[in-house]
């Protein structure tokens, strides 16, 4: 080992020599320089010596007895920890070749004896030097490979760690892919960058409102169009546009942009420019085949990607379904508004009607035919009935109407109904009736069979210039769960099928989304109300049924109205009267009435058809009355909804004392109102406000004569 002293290395020189003179002479020259020196007089002597200290120098004699100085620098060589002592040898040349045997051996140089001591000490020195140089070489070398062999372990494992992340990588980017393709929502995956480069060179310009900038300059929203680089679609997106592959809807774009595509573009762009990274907005799109589609746009720059906007995905939600279900949602609020509206002011409107309507009648019995305010009284029962009807219609629409539903077969009940159709639509227009066999039952309300019809056949009418023809057919049609052309939002089930058509003008898809509308009307002022399919469109709900227009402009249109079939009923014959004779009677009538106005009207109606009436506004001064007359009242008539007591109450009271008293209910409410107080219920006898004196006194005679 190698000491320090004082902090300072002094060099060993180890000697080797047989020669006394000389050990001594190279001793001197060299501690004469600082160097410890070790002088040894044979081969065994410095070998042992070795084994103790390590020299930093050995000057070795060749030519010595027992081991000479070649044998000693081969043992040296050979020993790994003596093997990078330099060796000088120091001798007398006698052949040339013991140089070349010398340095072969491991020795660095060769001083041949005689030598100068100036010899000797240069090229000690440079050998220590050379030694110093090699040493601290070789341990540079060693940190340095240290340290090589060091970061090639932190690269192998980062290596290692980087095939793991880039396995990762690919593991994520497929479970990407996976989900980007079969996502159900159509995505698409963009490059804005080139958006992010223009807008840092409308920054670098002094531009700060970019609202403003593309007020002033329109085109530019095109020009960004171009520099968003579509990168990748997925399969929904292709499905919403109706893309067989990918090339032909990203060669077609232009033909799925609106004004509102454009509108949500620029919203996108004005997001980003305020640095807002994800937006959500409602749009208007097409297909490739022009089908307009309403979808949500969800915008988002990919994190990662704020800086360069390199990656941005744009989902597409199809909510053109959802809007339809919105529209038919309103539209429904909307018709119950205008029902409610109806059924709130039915009660009055009717008691008023019934009083104008009545009177002109009662005026019209008692007036001459030739007096001059003739005319005038029967306009103003025209004008009564007009508003009647238009009563009905809005309470039919409303689905409000007092109904009596029967069971009958369409077949029976509108070939009744062909003569009169004939003569509403005209001799030029040709009437085509192809019944259904074995038709299948249903059960509504005869009288609203006739309302849908008359208000089709009507419609149909005015919908044909000249001549033309309407059909009016009757299917029976099951429906079955799965989805169908036919059904068009009509639940699976059997059905009667009514469907009515004409070869008239047809209308367009707006005009058909407005028709049932109330008071929405194609006709010119005066000349229609706008209730008439109002009307059929809330007879068919009230019946629980489904109706489906079908029209094109100039080629006709077609009702389809779906009625539920009823099984095993016994089936009436809905029977028309045309009569409108009133038949007198004698009887004893009570009637019963909170509204003075149409208890006056009412009673005298019943006395100029010859019967006894008894009046009362009051429920109970019409119990005093009865027990006044007890056995001697014939019918009571009265209204259903009184202050005091309904007319059901009514009807028990009287019947303590009057088992046999037959009954007849009025009201002018509607249907959803008195329907709670019973008197709609199968074996009650019922008559709706407003109605005519021939309409009373039918019904009346008919309640007096049914035992």
């Amino acid at each position: 080992m190698r000491e320090e002293i004082n902090s300072i290395h002094v060099d060993r020189i180890l000697v080797v020599d047989d020669t006394v003179a000389n050990l001594q002479l190279l001793t001197k020259i060299l501690t004469g320089q600082g160097y410890v020196v070790h002088p040894a007089s044979d081969g065994e002597l410095a070998m042992c010596f070795v084994q103790s200290t390590i020299p930093d120098l050995i000057l070795l004699d060749i030519n010595m007895p027992g081991m000479d100085g070649f044998e000693v620098c081969r043992r040296l060589k050979a020993d790994k920890k003596t093997s990078s002592i330099p060796i000088i040898f120091i001798s007398v040349l006698e052949d040339e070749h013991d140089k070349v045997k010398g340095l072969q051996a491991g020795g660095v140089d060769y001083i041949p004896k005689p030598f100068q001591p100036e010899e000797v000490l240069a090229r000690v020195k440079i050998h220590l030097r050379l030694q110093k140089l090699t040493t601290q070489l070789e341990q540079e070398v060693r940190a340095r490979t240290d340290e090589l062999a060091t970061a090639n372990q932190r690269l192998q494992q980062e290596l290692a760690e980087r095939k793991k992340a880039e396995a990762l990588l690919r593991e994520s980017e497929e479970r990407y892919r996976l989900v980007f393709e079969n996502s159900p929502v159509s995505i698409w995956e963009e490059d804005f960058s080139g958006v992010k480069t223009f807008f840092d060179s409308l920054r670098k310009e002094g531009i700060t409102d970019i609202e403003v900038y593309f007020d002033q300059h329109p085109d530019i929203l095109r020009h960004c169009a171009g520099l968003a680089k579509i990168v990748d679609v997925n399969q929904a997106a292709m499905a919403l546009h109706r893309a067989e592959t990918k090339e032909d809807l990203l060669l077609d774009m232009a033909n799925t942009f609106t004004a509102e595509s454009f509108d949500t573009f620029r919203q996108e762009l004005v997001g980003l420019w305020n640095g807002i990274k994800e937006m959500t907005r409602d749009a208007f799109v097409k297909t490739l085949v022009g089908d307009p589609r309403n979808v949500t746009v969800y915008f988002c720059v990919c994190p990662g990607y704020e800086e360069t906007l390199a990656k941005v995905l744009v989902s597409l939600i199809d909510i053109t379904e959802r809007k339809k279900l919105e529209e038919q949602l309103r539209q429904s609020q909307k018709l119950e508004a205008v029902g409610q509206l109806a059924g709130g002011i039915a009660h009055d409107f009717n008691n008023m009607l019934v009083v104008i309507i009545g009177y002109a009648e009662v005026v019209l019995r008692r007036i001459a035919p030739t007096d001059p305010l003739r005319e005038h009284i029967v306009q103003i029962k025209l004008a009564g009935e007009r508003s009647a009807e238009i009563t009905r219609q809005l309470l039919a629409f409303a689905r409000k109407q007092t109904i009596e539903p029967k069971i009958l077969y369409l077949n029976q009940a509108i070939e009744g109904m062909l003569k009169l159709l004939r003569r509403l639509i005209g001799e030029d227009i040709d009437l085509v009736w192809l019944p259904c066999e074995n038709i299948w039952p249903v059960k509504m309300d005869p009288s609203q069979l006739d309302q849908i019809l008359a208000n089709l056949c009507v419609n149909a009418k005015d919908a044909i210039a000249d001549v033309g023809k309407i059909t009016i057919e009757t299917q029976n049609v099951c429906l079955k769960d799965c989805s169908s052309d036919e059904k068009h939002g009509v639940p699976a089930g059997e059905y009667v099928v009514l469907i009515v058509s004409d070869n008239g003008k047809g209308m367009n898809k707006e005009t058909i989304n407005k028709i049932f509308e109330p008071f929405f009307t194609t006709k010119e002022m005066g000349k229609g109300t706008g209730l008439g399919l109002a009307t059929v469109y809330g007879i068919v709900k009230q019946n629980s049924g489904f109706i489906n227009v079908y029209s094109e402009p100039d080629y006709g249109s077609a009702f389809k109205i779906y009625l539920p079939i009823i099984a095993n009923e016994v089936v009436q014959i809905h029977e028309k009267s045309s009569s409108d004779t009133i038949t007198p009677g004698c009887e004893t009538i009570l009637l019963v009435e909170d509204d003075a106005v149409v208890l006056e009207l009412v009673k005298i109606m019943l006395e100029n058809c010859g019967y006894l009436v008894l009046a009362s506004s009051k429920p109970a001064e019409a119990i005093r009355m009865a027990k006044e007359r007890a056995g001697k009242i014939d019918l009571l008539f009265t209204d259903v909804i009184m202050p005091e007591m309904t007319g059901k109450n009514l009807v028990k009271e009287l019947s303590a004392f009057c088992p046999a008293l037959k009954c007849l209910f009025m009201s002018g409410y509607t249907g959803n109102v008195i329907t709670p107080h019973g008197v709609m219920d199968v074996g009650f006898n019922f008559i709706h406000k407003p109605f005519s004196m021939q309409e009373v006194a039918a019904r009346v005679r008919k309640v007096l004569d049914n035992d």
